[in-house]
């Protein structure tokens, strides 16, 4: 990261900020202002991140946190399932949307939320280049392809949460590039806790891919500048070391969550699935390679073997002028390029030796697909561009021809721009083309019907097979309460054995299991609702979630009202109530440490890890007992809130002491 003297921004730095905003809106318009197309129609976007914005709202709304899931699967830890991003602030911003809110219009916030983030990252795409020391046209250039070509804007149509952590990248360099160029201690360090903060923000906005290849790109681009200036090793690794610091403390609460959740969650996939700390079996692992060089030219990306969104496909513009970036710089040469290097060498990992290493390496063993490095590509070419226009720019020995190189240049970029914007995954999907439109996704006449007779209130369950007949997160998104969660679940498999379709008594009449969706026939239910050839089934005699249980016996127990919450559920039971001897209160939802149960507000036990009672949880029940209050809220919740305030904490401290010093009088 070399240094230059680029100054404070100015009027044309203003001008190339300001044509990146409208540029956005021109790309995006169909969404923005016709709103005919969308962003959130992707598989994973429709029926995963939708409803876990809609869940985080309505958390909000209530005045709590959304640690839980009430109604996924037998219940869920919310936070835990960290593609849930309920720790990343801009989807707490889905809240002050009001209640009533249609899908429609909740859709077209998310579709916002997500060009935000495109703004944000050809912003600090734009400010990164000229801290390496480009022209103002050269990194507006730099900052269009960083920004809309290549595995970024393949991303957009498909997981938000994954995306949102790519767009990160330039504001993350940005920083620290500042940090590289600081001339005083104090100010190197506050440049990268800034570029902490940024780094966070992959975690906590829901996976650890772009945290990873965030992280391993900064530290590559420092390790070859220092091999260029031997002299910064020690600043280099000061740098990195406050970087990783200061990112850890922000995404603390989110990183707590996941391990404690996967280390306990895996159990239930059992050995012939994988074993914890791996993901997924190798075999999957090593299949996920970048495989051909043919994606290239895939602009599109659609083919299995650009699966996943990745393309090195970077449009025509980009390609001379990097190869003039290489010849013109010797930093291109000794430092981008190298780089570039290593990224391909990794997206290339399998079934070969550097997919073994990475599979068995702690931390990396997280990232299942190692081609998604290829995120980092676009803004590597954009340092290569800028570099070889502004070596032609230099080269222009008239006003008139520098005019004329620039007009060419951006109506190439312009002319890919087009090209490119034809593709779903820059431009979004019409809605009136698309199946898994959340809007109408959600409003399936199904769910409505299910809604209908189970209403919010209610002590029993759906479920569907297969499982993405219906929404897999319609309960997160309506409040009906199911025993289908979404498919990242990693105790999906568990509540599948639990409960099998054909099944007419154990745990899926215990867990609440009224009503099953298929678009097979069980001649041995009632059919009760068909709709586009959706069938729902009612199970036989079905027991409510919260039942009581004396040894092999169940029974209903006389509930007079129930309130569902975001972390709670309170119970009333009938003022003559008498349990039978030896009977126990049944809770059909999961155990995990941190639930904690009061019976007419006094503290009670909870049983859980018993055959008796499976991955669920009891309790003693006694005569007179009325209102039962569930709930919970995660054992070490002080330390979520410990560690930002020591971010915050160090970073004031840097700022104060270095910064801005107080001055003493005499």
């Amino acid at each position: 990261m070399p240094d230059s003297n680029t100054g404070s921004l100015n009027r044309y730095d203003a001008s190339a900020l300001f044509a990146l905003v409208l540029l956005c809106g021109l790309v995006f318009r169909d969404i923005l202002f016709l709103q005919t197309h969308t962003h959130m129609g992707g598989w994973d976007a429709s029926i995963q991140s939708f409803a876990w914005y809609a869940h985080i709202a309505d958390a909000f709304r209530e005045g709590s946190f959304p640690f839980w899931d009430m109604h996924s699967e037998a219940g869920e830890y919310f936070i835990g399932e960290m593609q849930t991003g309920a720790f990343y602030p801009p989807n707490w911003l889905f809240a002050l949307l009001p209640e009533q809110t249609s899908a429609e219009t909740f859709q077209y916030w998310a579709d916002v939320q997500l060009i935000v983030h495109t703004l944000l990252c050809s912003v600090f795409s734009y400010l990164f280049l000229r801290e390496y020391g480009a022209s103002p046209a050269a990194s507006l250039a730099g900052a269009i392809i960083a920004t809309f070509f290549g595995a970024i804007a393949q991303r957009m149509n498909a997981q938000p949460n994954i995306y949102a952590g790519m767009t990160f990248l330039p504001a993350v360099l940005y920083w620290m590039q500042k940090a590289w160029k600081a001339h005083k201690y104090g100010h190197e360090l506050f440049h990268a806790g800034i570029g902490g903060l940024f780094l966070a923000c992959c975690i906590l906005s829901g996976h650890l891919y772009s945290y990873i290849h965030t992280a391993f790109i900064t530290a590559l681009l420092l390790f070859f500048s220092c091999l260029k200036e031997p002299d910064n090793w020690l600043r280099a690794s000061r740098m990195l070391a406050f970087l990783g610091l200061m990112s850890l403390l922000l995404a603390y609460p989110q990183l707590d969550a996941t391990f404690e959740y996967f280390k306990r969650a895996y159990k239930w996939y059992g050995e012939s699935f994988t074993a914890y700390p791996h993901v997924v079996p190798f075999e999957e692992f090593s299949a996920w390679k970048f495989q051909t060089w043919g994606t290239l030219f895939d602009w599109r990306c659609t083919s299995d073997n650009c699966a996943e969104g990745r393309t090195i496909y970077l449009g025509l513009t980009a390609l001379p002028l990097s190869l003039v970036g290489i010849y013109a710089s010797s930093r291109a040469r000794k430092i981008v390029l190298p780089v570039l290097g290593v990224v391909m060498v990794v997206a290339l990992a399998g079934d070969n030796l550097v997919g073994q290493v990475i599979y068995h390496t702690p931390v990396l063993n997280k990232v299942r697909i190692p081609s998604r490095i290829l995120f980092v590509l676009p803004i590597l070419v954009a340092i290569l561009v800028s570099t070889g226009l502004d070596f032609l720019g230099r080269r222009a020995t008239r006003p008139a021809h520098l005019i004329l190189l620039f007009m060419a240049v951006f109506a190439g970029l312009f002319a890919d721009l087009a090209f490119q914007s034809f593709n779903p995954a820059l431009r979004g999907v019409e809605k009136s083309r698309l199946q898994l439109n959340p809007q109408s996704y959600y409003e399936d006449p199904v769910a409505h019907w299910l809604q209908d007779q189970l209403g919010e209130e209610s002590l029993y369950r759906f479920s569907s097979y297969p499982k993405e007949l219906l929404p897999p997160n319609l309960g997160q998104f309506n409040e009906i309460n199911s025993l289908t969660g979404h498919r990242s679940s990693m105790q999906a498999n568990y509540y599948d054995y639990q409960s099998p379709p054909g099944e007419t008594d154990g745990w899926g009449r215990r867990l609440g299991k009224k009503y099953i969706v298929t678009m097979d026939g069980f001649p041995q239910y009632t059919r009760v609702f068909s709709s586009n050839g959706k069938h729902v089934y009612e199970m036989p005699d079905p027991l409510p979630l919260v039942h009581g249980m004396r040894g092999d016996s169940y029974r209903a127990l006389p509930i007079t009202a129930v309130q569902w919450h975001t972390n709670s559920l309170v119970i009333h039971l009938a003022d003559d109530f008498v349990p039978q001897e030896e009977e126990r209160l049944f809770f059909g939802l999961s155990w995990f440490p941190g639930w904690t149960l009061q019976v007419d507000g006094q503290q009670r036990e909870l049983l859980h890890d018993y055959p008796e009672v499976g991955a669920f949880m009891s309790a003693a029940l006694q005569t007179g007992d009325t209102v039962v209050s569930l709930e919970f809220r995660p054992r070490r919740f002080w330390l979520y809130l410990f560690f930002p305030a020591l971010y915050l904490l160090l970073l004031g401290v840097v700022f104060t002491r270095y910064i801005h010093p107080r001055t003493h009088h005499a």
